[in-house]
């Protein structure tokens, strides 16, 4: 049976990010149950004995070296494994985006760790990492689930509280006074993980299954249909997108690459339209992003969604996918499907505002020491 695990690999899921779309992908996107979730698991996959033990040690419940699910946290420099690489590991963007904490910020708790698990034959386990939810959220199955919860707390919000547009928590202090999560905390330690305590059975997601089905549905039919396409995207140079961060070629600023007339990271209403639809034509090849800082730069409501070729698997590695600073965090849906398993794996990358949806069967979404804003959608998730 399949494990969903989140552990060692540093997998930072802090905000759910849906596309509310516009016009045809607004009716065929409009997830109202699934945007709940940053993670989805589908259904049992076919690797049944497959573990997701952790390989380092624990780095301590609460503590900002722990891997997370709704909470955001600095950006560590030191040699511990479970610790995602500091900010001079990565390509630091000069182009404005939106982006996660940096080193000298603190650790930011949304409580939006919200996972949905839709068959019943899948088992969770959690290894060295902690899950920030509100009361009665976490871990939602229709059956008893909880393979195991080793050194892994659960956490809630001290009072009831709102986000503000990079999913920050707010709580409301004296006197009516908004005190940010930087200022207060990151909630009540409820203890360790257990069925009743982040973990929610005989829930019934017959609704989000619906949802998850017909939105599949939805984007396979819009793969199929060239003339649903705002946009053909050809990578180009074997679809490996590398070495775009300042020092080298710059940041990859989608709007110079799919031509229009481009307005910078601002907002580029002549290259883009209010619904985009973009196929990445792949051409039998992997899609990757290595070394990179991708800025899609699009404007206040516009909506995105990339659909890559069936046979591509989409490998990011030691990159950034942000959206732009005139962008929202719901507003940008990456979808690979196919007839073979295919891959999403992010390896020591960041990703904000972006979903991820595969639809392949046996499909993964692998992160290895992984920071994100977004949803994760697909048979089998973890590291």
């Amino acid at each position: 049976m399949k494990i969903l695990s989140a552990s060692c690999g540093a997998a930072l899921l802090c905000a759910t990010a849906i596309v509310p779309a516009h016009a045809a992908s607004r009716s065929i996107l409009a997830t109202t149950l699934t945007s709940k979730y940053v993670v989805v698991v589908t259904e049992d996959g076919a690797n049944d004995d497959r573990d997701f033990a952790p390989g380092s040690g624990s780095s301590g419940e609460g503590t900002v070296e722990q891997s997370a699910f709704g909470r955001v946290h600095r950006e560590q420099s030191d040699s511990n494994s479970n610790v995602v690489p500091s900010a001079n590991d990565y390509p630091d963007p000069t182009t404005a985006a939106q982006e996660l904490p940096e080193v000298d910020e603190p650790s930011i708790a949304t409580f939006g760790g919200n996972i949905a698990v839709l068959d019943d034959d899948v088992e969770v386990s959690f290894s060295d990492v902690d899950l920030y939810a509100s009361q009665g959220g976490g871990v939602d199955c229709i059956a008893n689930c909880l393979d195991d919860a080793s050194d892994s707390n659960f956490f809630t919000p001290d009072t009831p509280d709102g986000t503000d547009v990079y999913g920050r928590n707010f709580e409301i202090g004296a006197g009516g006074t908004n005190v940010s999560a930087r200022d207060r905390g990151i909630g009540t330690d409820e203890g360790s993980i257990a069925t009743g305590k982040g973990i929610n059975t005989g829930v019934d997601l017959s609704g989000v299954t619906a949802e998850v089905d017909a939105t599949f549905a939805a984007l396979n039919a819009l793969r199929d249909d060239s003339s649903s396409w705002t946009h053909v995207w050809t990578p180009g140079s074997g679809c490996d997108i590398s070495n775009y961060y300042p020092g080298d070629e710059g940041d990859f600023v989608l709007s110079d690459q799919l031509g229009g007339s481009p307005q910078g990271v601002n907002g580029n209403a002549d290259a883009f339209f209010a619904e985009n639809i973009i196929y990445v034509d792949t051409g039998g090849n992997d899609f990757k992003f290595t070394n990179t800082n991708f800025i899609l730069d699009g404007s206040f409501g516009q909506d995105f969604i990339f659909l890559l070729g069936e046979d591509a698997n989409f490998l990011i590695g030691n990159s950034e996918l942000l959206v732009g600073p005139q962008m929202d965090l719901f507003s940008t849906l990456w979808f690979v499907g196919g007839d073979d398993k295919r891959t999403i794996e992010f390896s020591q990358s960041v990703s904000v505002g972006m979903a991820f949806w595969n639809d392949s069967p046996e499909g993964v979404i692998q992160a290895n020491n992984d920071r994100a804003c977004g949803q994760y959608v697909s048979q089998e998730v973890g590291d």
